[in-house]
């Protein structure tokens, strides 16, 4: 019987989901058809007063998506409220938010890590299995585009997509 290996555009063979691949890289990017695929987005610099501006493309119908916020060394104002932690889905965050980075230490800086989320068929909030990635685009000065591919199917990165602006106050 003869067996087909499905591979991308540039020969990369394609038997291997994209969760596959992050974890024989140890969670480093990887090449899917000459375009860097990454697990997070991550921001390391951020200072008081600095702010993260993102604005979703209206949202896919087939399963809820979501943007996962995280911050060490410090929370995150969202809303109003100081959190570490924050998940912000496409169906029911507002189109366009401001998170603001409230440091821990007096002129010290947060990192926020990014990632992209949905729910299953359960309800189940997932991530980082199958073939979930993000491909980040320059966008601008401080701007890029964060295009999200979801678990299921093969990856298409364009099952969450947002812009993000981090507004520096220095």
């Amino acid at each position: 019987m003869l067996q087909l290996t499905p591979t991308d555009d540039r020969g990369t063979e394609m038997s291997q989901k994209l969760s596959e691949r992050f974890r024989a890289s140890q969670g480093a990017p990887i090449d899917l058809g000459g375009r860097e695929i990454i697990m997070m987005w991550e921001l390391d610099d951020l200072s008081a007063g600095d702010s993260i501006r993102i604005q979703f493309d209206p949202p896919q119908l087939v399963r809820p998506q979501a943007l996962r916020v995280k911050s060490r060394r410090g929370t995150i104002g969202v809303n109003g409220e100081s959190l570490t932690d924050v998940v912000l889905w496409s169906d029911s965050a507002p189109a366009s938010l401001e998170i603001l980075a409230e440091p821990k230490s007096p002129g010290g800086s947060l990192n926020v890590r990014v990632w992209n989320a949905w729910r299953d068929e359960e309800g189940t909030m997932q991530a980082w299995i199958g073939n979930a990635g993000i491909v980040v685009e320059e966008a601008g000065p401080g701007t890029v585009m964060l295009r999200c591919s979801d678990g299921f199917d093969e990856p298409t990165f364009d099952d969450l997509i947002a812009k993000v602006e981090v507004v520096r106050s220095r």
